[in-house]
């Protein structure tokens, strides 16, 4: 079942999203809106969160996701 982000508020994204980073015992940071998640190679993620808008910047690239499945599949690519 698709998670409907439009009905969640930003503080219940970011705690479903620790959960998952929870799940695969992740080293991360979460303040405000951000989370920032440190890799074992020394690479730094991070998730910003802004309404309806998930984005995710590791090395030189930004990711933009409406869509929860596409964003939650990027994050498990890039924490594995």
């Amino acid at each position: 079942m698709q998670i409907s982000f439009v009905m969640l508020n930003n503080h219940e994204i970011i705690s479903l999203i620790e959960n998952r980073l929870d799940s695969v015992s992740a080293e991360y940071q979460s303040v405000d809106n951000k989370i920032e998640i440190y890799r074992l190679d020394g690479d730094l993620i991070i998730l910003e969160i802004n309404q309806n808008i998930f984005s995710i910047l590791y090395k030189e690239n930004k990711y933009d996701f409406k869509e929860s499945d596409q964003f939650f599949n990027k994050l498990d690519e890039l924490i594995s």
